[in-house]
């Protein structure tokens, strides 16, 4: 099993299930109208689903009816290609506070695992902050 992410997300990406993924398997790249759970990098948690503000969150087996497609959506995603989390609604006013930033500047994030059920999955402790590298051209709004 693993959790999709269905139509109330379309262009509004807000980006609160990323911020409690305790694996980052939550995807997109600029372009993209929604966001994404990778299958093969879901550990099943749930912390997503109770956190969209959207309710655009379903475990694999209750996706509505009319949302079906959103199942194969979120297999076929090209997960090679984008990144957790960068093209989220959250991502983007972070750039827009980013005064005196410059296009091309590398910038570091800090991520912090938000989930109070974590139990260090992936490769960091509950509560710790995970570095994360990316260019100003890609928190660009619109």
């Amino acid at each position: 099993m693993t959790f999709i992410i269905g139509k109330n997300c379309i262009d509004v990406l807000d980006g609160a299930c990323v911020d409690v993924c305790p694996v980052d398997c939550i995807y997109s790249k600029p372009g993209d109208r929604q966001l994404f759970i990778n299958p093969e990098e879901c550990i099943d948690c749930a912390a997503c689903e109770p956190v969209c503000p959207v309710t655009a969150i379903y475990s694999e087996e209750e996706v509505p009816q009319d949302q079906q497609e959103f199942i194969n959506l979120n297999y076929e995603y090209d997960y090679d290609s984008s990144e957790p989390g960068l093209n989220t609604a959250r991502m983007r006013v972070l750039a827009v506070n980013l005064a005196g930033a410059k296009s091309g500047t590398e910038l570091t994030l800090l991520k912090e695992c938000g989930n109070p059920d974590c139990r260090g999955h992936g490769e960091h402790g509950h509560g710790q902050r995970r570095p994360q590298t990316v260019n100003w051209s890609d928190l660009k709004p619109g």
